[in-house]
């Protein structure tokens, strides 16, 4: 199942260590706004989800230090067979991290003991496996 905008807009926001109002201070939103972004939910009524315009997530983009293909794939204002025809959609939908999280990610995994690192062996097993798999595709 695809992640929606808001889910994904959340996750990006939080995985930047970002509260709502800061972020929505740094594109130019109310966190109202933000908010309903991030709950997809159209106040006007107009439409049952709410997206951002091209502008506001280039916005996002750069608030959230992510590529804008990654935001505009997201929010489903890129799509691989739309308009705005971009392969680069078919690979951030696919791969929910960037670099930078998975540097993240890894420092925090070096920073753990030799026990604690065994602990997270299967998780690992299963990344290669799947990272693998997508080569394929």
């Amino acid at each position: 199942m695809k992640e929606t905008f808001g889910r994904f807009l959340a996750r990006r926001r939080k995985a930047a260590g970002l509260r709502p109002a800061e972020l929505a201070r740094r594109i130019g939103v109310t966190p109202k706004y933000l908010s309903y972004l991030e709950r997809g939910t159209d106040p006007s009524g107009i439409s049952d989800t709410l997206r951002p315009t091209t502008e506001l997530a280039d916005a996002i983009a750069s608030a959230l230090g992510i590529p804008a293909t990654e935001v505009r794939c997201a929010a489903g204002l890129i799509t691989p067979d739309g308009p705005e025809k971009s392969s680069e959609c078919e690979e951030s939908t696919r791969n929910g991290f960037t670099e930078s999280e998975f540097a993240v990610l890894f420092e925090k995994y070096e920073a753990l003991t030799p026990e604690q690192r065994q602990s997270f062996r299967p998780i690992l097993d299963m990344i290669d496996h799947e990272l693998e798999r997508l080569k394929k595709i």
